[in-house]
């Protein structure tokens, strides 16, 4: 037999107006709530960068990005009623939800509403250590 327990802490529900991240590894997407693009001050056509600290690889960050090479921001179908933004990385939604320990093929996130200073540019942390949710 193999039971699984189901609880408060493993059966989250994304509540309306989180900030938070969800993450696709089929399709790559990466979609930013709409809580999260007012408190990043995100529009369509922005960029963002994923980034992964090395010397903790469980640790993830979104950084506002004016690079040529940052990830660019669009709305599903030119207009979300839900004010999302999204990109797309099969790549690095399969690094992420890997190096955390995720076997399904999505999964969302909490970001910190506070960004971390390093060198003048601010990251805000993507907290992978408690998924809001997952799906197979």
């Amino acid at each position: 037999m193999n039971l699984k327990e189901y609880n408060a802490a493993n059966s989250q529900v994304i509540r309306h107006g989180a900030v938070s991240i969800r993450v696709n590894a089929k399709t790559g997407v990466i979609s930013l709530s709409s809580a999260t693009v007012k408190i990043l001050g995100l529009e369509a056509g922005n960029g963002i960068a994923i980034i992964n600290d090395e010397d903790s690889p469980k640790d993830w960050y979104i950084h506002v990005s004016a690079s040529p090479d940052a990830f660019k921001l669009r709305t599903f179908k030119g207009k979300s009623k839900y004010g999302f933004l999204f990109c797309n990385s099969t790549v690095v939604v399969r690094k992420m939800l890997e190096s955390v320990g995720i076997t399904h093929y999505s999964a969302a996130f909490t970001i910190s509403q506070t960004p971390v200073e390093i060198q003048g540019l601010q990251y805000w942390l993507i907290i992978t250590s408690k998924p809001l949710a997952t799906k197979n």
